[in-house]
């Protein structure tokens, strides 16, 4: 989606699983093709504040996020990037990869 301000926004679900016992926060970022963090890009996690998102016991939550970038960032100019969503288990540091796609502008 095109934003008033020329920024390209992507919304992704994603289905975070809490099989342990206790409730566990996982934090949620975002790497382009190389592994790098995308610092020109903003992640928003729908109805939370912050990239962590508290899962209880024995359930599994499903979260929207938003990953903006800016008109002049190069996933917003290019057509379709690979990146990748990571899911990390505050509790025990666990780390999950989530390969996906990042739609910017058209080449029309």
């Amino acid at each position: 989606m095109t934003m008033s301000d020329g920024s390209i926004r992507n919304t992704y679900e994603m289905r975070l699983r809490n099989k342990g016992g206790d409730a566990h926060d996982f934090k949620i970022t975002a790497t382009d093709a190389s592994g790098a963090v995308m610092g020109d890009v903003v992640l928003g996690l729908e109805g939370v504040e912050g990239d962590t998102v508290a899962v209880s016991a024995d359930t599994t939550h499903t979260q929207r996020i938003y990953l903006t970038a800016p008109p002049q960032a190069a996933l917003a100019r290019t057509e379709r990037s690979d990146i990748t969503l990571w899911v990390e288990d505050l509790t025990d540091q666990a780390r999950v990869p989530v390969g996906t796609i990042f739609h910017g502008k058209d080449k029309k």
